[in-house]
C-alpha cells in the first residue's frame, strides 16, 4: 500500500502553523507516515519561534515519526507557489525502510560531518531488503560574513581590512561560523559513500539575503549541519538536472587566486572586481549592498575534471577580491546569462519526464534566485508541473545551492538549477 499527501499552511502564527501542518498530514494519511519532509519560510523565526512551530507540528503526528527539512526562499507544491508560510510533504508505504543521519560543523570540517551522517544511514539501512534507494540531503547554506569593524556586508571596501581577504575568510569562518557553506567538500563525499542511493540536495536558507538558516529534525532545529533523509523502497525512482541560463560565449581567466580557490583575486592578470566590472559594462557605483540583485542574471561557470558544467553566482566582494561559493577547479571561467524564459524551460524536461512515467510523488530542489528573478511569473513554472501532476503530490523547495546525483549520472552541482527526484510504480 502506498499513500502520499502536501500540507500546508500560510498562517503567521509558529504555533498555529504547526498545529495546521500536522492536522493536514493526519486526516489525509491512513497510515503512520514513514516520512515527512518540512519546508518553512524564515519568517516564523520572529513569529513564535521555530521550536514552538516543530513542537506543534509534531504533537499531532504519531510518535517517532521522522520529521527532515528546514528554512527555504519560498516553496512550491500543487496548490501554488508561496514565500510566506510552511508546507510538508508526508509519505506512507509498506515497502519502505528509513533512515536519517546528522553530521554537524560542516563549516569546520565538512568531510568528518558527511562521513558522520552517511555512516548513520549505511548502518541503519543495512538490512533493508529494498533495491531502490533515495537521499535527501539538506545543509546549511552559506550566511554574509561578519567582519571586525564593517559587520556583516557583501561589499566591503575598507583598505585596512581587504588587504588580506583569506585572513578575513578564515576569521568568519573560524571564528564566527559564516561564510561559504562548502557544499561542493560535502557533495562528493556523499556520492562516493553513498553511491547506491539517488540523491537530490540542497542548502537551506531564509531569503536571498542569507542572514541565517534552520535544520529540522524532529522538535530539533539545526545550524552549521548536514541532515540525510533516506529511503529504501521497491517503488522506481530518478533524478534530473537542468539548468536556467546560456552561455554567453565571454571568456575570463583566473590569474590568482586566494583560499580554498573560492577567492578570486585577479582575473585576466587585473584586479577581479576592476576586471569584472570592465566586462560588465558596469560603474563602479553598481557596487553596493543590492548589487546582487542584478548579479544574479550574470553567474560564472567552470568546467569541472568530470566535464560538467559548475554555475554558481557572485558571493562577496572584499576590496578588490571576489569571493564564490564553490571552489573553483578550473581557471577558464564563463560568464553565463540568465533570462526569465530561460529559468521557465529548464522545467520542460522534468515535464515531458513525468508525462511518461506517472510519478506517485516527487520532491523538486531549484534556485532561490529564480524567485527573485521571475516574480509572479514563477507561476509559468507550476502551471507546467500541475498540468502533469494534478492531484499528485509534489514540493518543490527554494534553496541556495542544488545538486543531483545517481549512480549511471555526473554529479551536477551548482545555482540557478532545477532538480528533481521522482519516484513511480
Amino acid at each position: 500500500m502506498f499513500e502520499a499527501a502536501i500540507a500546508m499552511s500560510r498562517k503567521w502564527d509558529a504555533t498555529d502553523a504547526g498545529q495546521e501542518i500536522g492536522e493536514q498530514i493526519i486526516s489525509k494519511l491512513k497510515n503512520k507516515p514513514k516520512f515527512v519532509l518540512l519546508f518553512s519560510t524564515i519568517h516564523y523565526e520572529k513569529h513564535g519561534g521555530f521550536q514552538k512551530f516543530l513542537d506543534a507540528v509534531n504533537s499531532k503526528l504519531p510518535e517517532r515519526t521522522p520529521v527532515v527539512g528546514g528554512t527555504v526562499a519560498g516553496f512550491m507544491n500543487n496548490y501554488g507557489c508561496y514565500t510566506r508560510g510552511a508546507s510538508a510533504l508526508a509519505v506512507y508505504s509498506d515497502e519502505m525502510d528509513v533512515a536519517v543521519g546528522v553530521g554537524n560543523n560542516t563549516r569546520e570540517n565538512p568531510k568528518k560531518a558527511t562521513l558522520a551522517s552517511s555512516s548513520e544511514i549505511l548502518d541503519k539501512m543495512k538490512n533493508s531488503k529494498y533495491a531502490t534507494g533515495c537521499a535527501i540531503n539538506l545543509y546549511s547554506s552559506a550566511v554574509v560574513g561578519e567582519y571586525p569593524i564593517v559587520g556583516r556586508r557583501v561589499v566591503i571596501d575598507n583598505k585596512q581590512l581587504t588587504r588580506f581577504p583569506d585572513v578575513m575568510y578564515d576569521i568568519s569562518l573560524k571564528v564566527f561560523h559564516r561564510g561559504v557553506d562548502r557544499a561542493d567538500e560535502m557533495l562528493p563525499v556523499l556520492s562516493k559513500e553513498l553511491s547506491n542511493f539517488q540523491q537530490i540536495s540542497g542548502g537551506c536558507t531564509d531569503t536571498t539575503d542569507q542572514l541565517s538558516n534552520y535544520l529540522f529534525f524532529g522538535r530539533q532545529t539545526i545550524t552549521n549541519a548536514l541532515l540525510t533523509l533516506a529511503f529504501k523502497t521497491s517503488l522506481n525512482a530518478s533524478v534530473k538536472t537542468t539548468f536556467g541560463f546560456k552561455e554567453t560565449g565571454t571568456k575570463m581567466l583566473v590569474t590568482k587566486f586566494g583560499r580554498d580557490h573560492r577567492i578570486i583575486k585577479s582575473i585576466n592578470g587585473r584586479p577581479a572586481r576592476e576586471e569584472l566590472l570592465r566586462i560588465l559594462g558596469w560603474p563602479k557605483a553598481y557596487l553596493n549592498e543590492r548589487v546582487f540583485s542584478k548579479l544574479f542574471y550574470y553567474p560564472i561557470g567552470f568546467v569541472n575534471q568530470s566535464g560538467v558544467l559548475i554555475p554558481q553566482v557572485f558571493g562577496l566582494f572584499l576590496g578588490e577580491s571576489i569571493v564564490v561559493p564553490y571552489s573553483i577547479q578550473n581557471p577558464e571561467i564563463t560568464l553565463l546569462s540568465s533570462s526569465g524564459k530561460d529559468l521557465i524551460s529548464s522545467v520542460d524536461e522534468h515535464v515531458e519526464q513525468c508525462k511518461k512515467i506517472k510519478p506517485l510523488f516527487s520532491i523538486f530542489i531549484s534556485c532561490a534566485t529564480i524567485i527573485v528573478t521571475l516574480g509572479a511569473h514563477i507561476y509559468e513554472i507550476w502551471e507546467k508541473i500541475n498540468s502533469v501532476y494534478g492531484n499528485t503530490p509534489y514540493l518543490v523547495g527554494y534553496v541556495a545551492g542544488e545538486s543531483t546525483f545517481s549512480s549511471n549520472k555526473e554529479l551536477k552541482y551548482g545555482n540557478h538549477t532545477f532538480n528533481s527526484l521522482v519516484l513511480w510504480g
